[in-house]
């Protein structure tokens, strides 16, 4: 009975400890995609491309966080931006 218990409490840390990784790292690459559009004046959003090149990310994880964030929007043209810009 020790040995299930303990199995289930090392289980549900090592979960955590998953997820806060997860979320944290989803964090910061949400901040520097951010940080990376607010720095756009020109209105239209940036790519993918453009962005994974500033941000020194792979385009398919930039896609993955802007996909996810509720912070940044895609214009019709397939372009990110800021959904918090005025």
């Amino acid at each position: 009975m020790d040995i299930a218990i303990i199995s289930i409490v090392s289980l549900l840390a090592v979960a955590g400890h998953v997820w806060i990784y997860r979320w944290v790292k989803f964090k910061v690459h949400e901040g520097a995609i951010l940080e990376i559009l607010s720095n756009d004046h020109s209105g239209a959003g940036l790519t993918d491309a453009a962005i994974a090149t500033a941000a020194q990310l792979h385009a398919d994880r930039i896609n993955a966080v802007c996909e996810r964030s509720k912070q940044i929007t895609t214009t019709g043209s397939g372009h990110w931006q800021s959904s918090t810009k005025g």
